[in-house]
């Protein structure tokens, strides 16, 4: 049976969740158009309709100018997902704790189906990945770049229930922006009249990309420098040997700069500022070395004007930028879709830039799509990742 539609925002650490319901109508913006995303928002919002924030890495492509360089156009390649999406939903309830979360969770799944991963299987094979990894070193040697976020990809099926797989997971990793999504294929809600299908998104991410406030301000926080966390009294002293790191110190530097750089295109003469560098957490079972960025955006900034400046998030792409973007573009033997792009809200408000919302940077993700052949007599539904 057909799920319906819906997207859950969920934070788990601190127990406060949003779900989205009612799915009404889908928008899609490209690159050269999101000077229109204000006005499309505006009257949208007039409707009290509430819209979840769809960003593909592929948008962030274009944005930098990078799409006729896209190594996706290639015939072994995926095509590129490189269009914002904004789905609208008539229905948003607030789960004021985990219990709700929780409670909510279950009630979606008979408490006796399993659910899991199998099959996992990288993408790219070893030698081919340590032959790319050669490259980029020879590339920072040379001096093309400081750093990059280089990526990969597993493909695997799964079984059971999502909602269970996305708790099971959910238990062991709990984070800040964490997504539960179910949503139409492809880029028109009339997809459900015609097909049978269905994506399925987990999204596990510790990381902000954008926190836009009432007030006006914006705040990012990258994520650079990880080290394992364990049981035993001693994830203090792995916290303070992570923060003296030299390679990690330098690593999350280069992105607080490239991100201080990108909030300048928006925020006001002298308005950005880093309060506390090398913040360390933890986020189940790993320490996450961040650094927060604040800016006070010009009063005159509209949605568009923020993902020109800042999409994607420099944290996932290296340093500089847009060379970063141009190498990942030609090693990168997958478009990378939604991973690595952003996912949240935006809401209208009566002070500030008349709107606020939060996204999350889209990593620890599983995308799945429903089998249309139904599975075998006895055996769980089925999902591979796209």
């Amino acid at each position: 049976m057909q799920p319906p539609f819906f997207v859950l925002l969920d934070d788990a650490v601190a127990g406060q969740g949003t779900l989205y319901e009612h799915l009404v109508h889908i928008n899609t913006i490209k690159a050269n158009a999101l000077d229109t995303l204000h006005e499309l928002l505006q009257e949208n919002w007039q409707k009290q309709w509430h819209s979840v924030i769809w960003a593909p890495y592929g948008l962030g492509s274009n944005i930098m100018g990078l799409s006729a360089l896209s190594s996706q156009a290639a015939n072994d390649k995926q095509q590129q997902d490189d269009e914002l999406r904004i789905f609208w939903f008539s229905k948003k309830t607030s789960l004021n704790n985990n219990i709700a979360i929780q409670t909510w969770l279950q009630e979606q799944y008979a408490p006796e189906e399993p659910a899991g991963l199998m099959q996992l299987a990288l993408t790219q094979d070893k030698n081919s990945y340590i032959k790319t990894i050669e490259q980029v070193r020879e590339d920072i040697a040379a001096g093309e770049i400081y750093q990059i976020n280089y990526t990969t990809q597993l493909q695997f099926q799964a079984y059971g229930s999502a909602f269970r797989l996305y708790q099971k997971i959910r238990a062991k990793q709990p984070v800040p922006y964490g997504v539960l999504a179910c949503l139409p294929p492809g880029k028109s809600i009339q997809n459900q009249l015609h097909s049978q299908g269905h994506n399925w998104t987990l999204c596990f991410s510790p990381e902000l990309f954008l926190d836009i406030r009432q007030d006006g301000s914006i705040h990012t926080e990258p994520m650079k420098g990880t080290v394992p966390a364990f049981n035993d009294g001693q994830n203090e002293h792995r916290a303070e040997t992570l923060r003296a790191d030299p390679k990690n110190r330098a690593e999350n530097i280069m992105i607080v700069d490239l991100l201080r750089n990108d909030l300048s295109k928006i925020a006001v003469p002298n308005g950005v500022r880093v309060d506390e560098l090398f913040k360390v957490a933890q986020f189940g079972p790993v320490l996450q070395m961040t650094t927060p960025i604040h800016a006070q955006a010009r009063p005159d900034t509209k949605a568009g004007d923020v993902f020109n400046a800042l999409f994607p998030c420099g944290s996932i792409t290296g340093a500089p930028k847009k060379r970063s973007m141009q190498l990942i573009e030609q090693y990168e033997t997958r478009a990378r879709g939604l991973y690595t792009g952003s996912i949240g809200f935006l809401a209208p408000c009566q002070s500030g830039l008349g709107f606020y919302g939060k996204l999350n940077v889209v990593i620890r993700t599983l995308e799945l799509t429903a089998s249309v052949t139904p599975p075998p007599d006895g055996k769980p539904s089925q999902y591979t990742q796209q």
